[in-house]
């Protein structure tokens, strides 16, 4: 049973058995006593198998429930979780992970085991497919703070074609960006690859 109610169950009916048995032993009803007692161990030995299946099932969800918060922290302390699409993911594991929650306090157990496990996957798959998104959003930052120092020596220079190649560099960052957030990693690094070429121009000609 997945419940603990289920399980007191079978224990109040062996319970009740045993109780019957008594009362056919002292009628000197042998046999039937017999009988009972022997339904009344079955029910018993039910329970315990029962009630190690139960306690197994939590320590299985309290695992996942433990693996679940830590892969959370991950990723939001990364950003992952900084797009529309992985934050609706994550809106929906945290609804699993909620119900999951509910249903372990009703004595659930099994079920419970199962929506975590739901929760958990989600979180999976976010890490999985956030490795690369990881990479350029810490290029973006990169690249933004390099932008930032090389506008500086540029207005010191007064160099005109570095400035106009620092300002592609800069809208090819802020496309970049937008891409990122909506989760289009794949033009997003396209256009960091053209800003981190532009940047590079600018430092040859500043060079000169």
């Amino acid at each position: 049973p997945d419940r603990p109610d289920k399980i007191m169950l079978i224990l109040d009916t062996a319970r009740k058995k045993q109780q019957r048995a008594m009362e056919l032993f002292r009628n000197r009803r042998f046999k039937m006593a017999l009988q009972l007692t022997m339904q009344a161990e079955k029910s018993l030995e039910k329970m315990i198998e029962q009630v190690g299946g139960y306690v197994k099932t939590r320590k299985r969800f309290e695992s996942l429930q433990e693996r679940y918060y830590t892969l959370l922290d991950r990723i939001e302390t990364d950003g992952f979780g900084d797009d529309a699409k992985t934050r609706t993911l994550i809106e929906r594991a945290e609804s699993l992970c909620a119900e999951a929650g509910r249903l372990a306090d009703n004595g659930a157990v099994a079920r419970a085991e199962k929506t975590m496990q739901k929760a958990v996957e989600i979180l999976l798959r976010i890490a999985e497919n956030q490795k690369e998104p990881g990479k350029i959003r810490r290029a973006l930052e990169h690249l933004k703070r390099h932008a930032d120092i090389l506008k500086e020596k540029i207005d010191a220079s007064g160099h005109r074609q570095a400035g106009k190649l620092h300002q592609s560099a800069v809208e090819h960052l802020e496309k970049a960006s937008a891409l990122y957030q909506e989760g289009n990693y794949k033009s997003a690094a396209t256009q960091l690859q053209a800003a981190r070429q532009n940047l590079a121009r600018v430092e040859k000609l500043l060079e000169k």
